[in-house]
């Protein structure tokens, strides 16, 4: 999860582990440690099995991680998911040609965080696996 914002961060969290799903979440608060977790995917780290990104985070854009991401052969065809709270149509058109997956708009409250778990776990590929 490359996400900035802490209390979305412990929401998305508490939302999956009551999804029933194990996992081990890697997060970096900005883009330039996203890319670092990125870079070290099958190597360091296991290949995740989905990246939660958002567009505005510090240091390096979410559209510039979505790049550099999509040039990683490891992470081509991992399932990127754009988690932003931005609706602009702009936004949502460069996510997709970017390569994202999927665009979720950030939810209003706990309810949707759950929702949003719910259609992560369906997209989720095995860890480990390109």
């Amino acid at each position: 999860m490359i996400e900035d914002n802490p209390m979305d961060i412990e929401l998305m969290t508490m939302a999956l582990q009551e999804s029933g799903l194990v996992f081990t979440l890697h997060v970096a608060g900005d883009g330039e440690r996203g890319v670092e977790l990125l870079e070290n995917a099958g190597r360091e780290l296991p290949v995740p099995g989905l990246i939660l990104l958002d567009l505005n985070i510090p240091r390096i854009s979410g559209l510039e991680v979505l790049a550099i991401a999509r040039s990683n052969s490891a992470l081509r065809e991992m399932p990127i998911i754009i988690f932003s709270g931005s609706l602009n149509p702009r936004d949502v058109e460069a996510a997709i040609k970017g390569g994202a997956t999927a665009f979720f708009p950030k939810p209003l409250n706990v309810d949707g965080f759950f929702a949003t778990a719910q259609k992560l776990v369906g997209m989720l590929r095995p860890a480990g696996h390109p």
